[in-house]
């Protein structure tokens, strides 16, 4: 009370605390969800149990590449002075779909030449190296009717299993404890490729997965170059009919009878390429006689003429990319007639009344495969066989 006080205020500040906040890398792989995103505290303090808010967010987009995450929303609020620094969101390539492919959608067991197929995994895009495993969807089969009746399964390396259904497990499977089939290889490098070799009796489905050095995967279970399912069919077509050392096997003949038009018969391997030539097909004949959609081929079929051997025939180039040149040479003068068929049996062209000596263009709009042009002329018969490629 002894004093007259005039007073003056003044401000007490409490400044802003300056920290800096780094958004962390993020990687996913193609097609994933995004991971979500964070964000680290590098310089100064958080007081307390101050918590951010908002989100960051990271610039729109779903191919691969990389894309930056920006700080959007996210704040620890008005009593910092923030400092962003930025990182990216990176997608990893995708592992192309058409990468598992098979040389032979349908094999006839018993039939030397056309019983075994390759299953080939190529990985395309992500990061290599890679791991590729590929899987049957069953057992193998060993023991079928005797002792040749072996299914088999060789990799290219990795790990093989194989299977006993039924019969004892033959010494060249390795580690057979009643698994199905499984190679598995690591450290495939880019460009690289893994495949199987297989010999069937019955049909199955293959599974293939990649994994890239990155942990991303991709699965199929369709086979490109494989049957309509994406499989590969096959069908034991033993017939062990006679007694010579030639083999014999089963086919479907169409007889031309609208009774019966079509029987199952048992001929000797040599004779198949002549019967197919003719609108059969190898393997007991389906309900109405209904070609088996696939795309097997026989055994090499060179000419063969018959008859007087006047007709000759040379195909360049073959096999093709593009068409077929067809250079027509016999001593004859009389038409020659073309016709044209794929392994199951089916026309695809004929052309008649062909002047002999002469040079024939066909097959620009085949589908890739195996074909076989007849010709005849008069008495004279040529058959070849016609590779068309991709």
């Amino acid at each position: 009370s002894n004093y007259n006080i005039t007073y003056n205020t003044a401000n007490f500040t409490i400044t802003t605390k300056t920290i800096t906040i780094t958004a962390d890398a993020k990687f996913k792989c193609f097609g994933a969800t995004d991971p979500a995103l964070t964000a680290q505290v590098t310089s100064g303090a958080i007081v307390g149990t101050d918590a951010p808010s908002g989100s960051l967010v990271r610039v729109a987009g779903e191919a691969a590449g990389s894309y930056a995450i920006n700080k959007g929303t996210y704040t620890y609020g008005s009593n910092y002075a923030e400092t962003y620094v930025g990182a990216n969101l990176t997608i990893n390539a995708s592992l192309a779909a058409s990468t598992f492919t098979t040389n032979n959608a349908w094999l006839y067991f018993g039939y030397p030449g056309d019983q075994t197929a390759t299953i080939k995994a190529t990985p395309t895009g992500g990061t290599g190296p890679y791991t590729v495993v590929i899987t049957m969807n069953r057992a193998l089969r060993f023991n079928v009717v005797n002792s040749a009746g072996d299914e088999s399964w060789t990799a290219t390396g990795g790990v093989t299993t194989g299977n006993t259904v039924p019969g004892t497990c033959p010494v060249s499977i390795t580690g057979c404890n009643g698994s199905i089939p499984v190679s598995t290889i690591t450290g495939l490098a880019a460009g690289g490729f893994y495949s199987v070799n297989v010999t069937l009796l019955q049909d199955a489905t293959f599974t293939a997965t990649i994994t890239d050095s990155k942990g991303c995967s991709y699965t199929t279970s369709f086979l490109t170059g494989g049957n309509a399912n994406g499989r590969i069919d096959a069908e034991d077509v033993r017939c062990f009919a006679g007694n010579s050392s030639i083999v014999k096997v089963t086919l479907c003949h169409r007889t031309g009878s609208i009774k019966n038009p079509c029987i199952t018969l048992c001929v000797d391997e040599n004779a198949v390429a002549d019967h197919m030539a003719h609108g059969d097909y190898m393997g007991s004949c389906l309900a109405n006689c209904a070609t088996p959609v696939a795309n097997a081929k026989p055994i090499a079929v060179v000419a063969d003429p018959v008859g007087e051997g006047k007709l000759s025939l040379n195909v360049i180039p073959n096999p093709t990319s593009t068409y077929f040149n067809l250079v027509l040479k016999s001593a004859s003068k009389e038409k020659i007639r073309i016709r044209v068929i794929d392994v199951t049996g089916r026309m695809i062209e004929q052309i008649n009344a062909v002047t002999a000596n002469s040079t024939l263009k066909l097959g620009s709009k085949y589908q890739t495969g195996f074909y076989f042009a007849e010709l005849t002329q008069g008495k004279d018969k040529v058959i070849v066989r016609l590779l068309k490629q991709q």
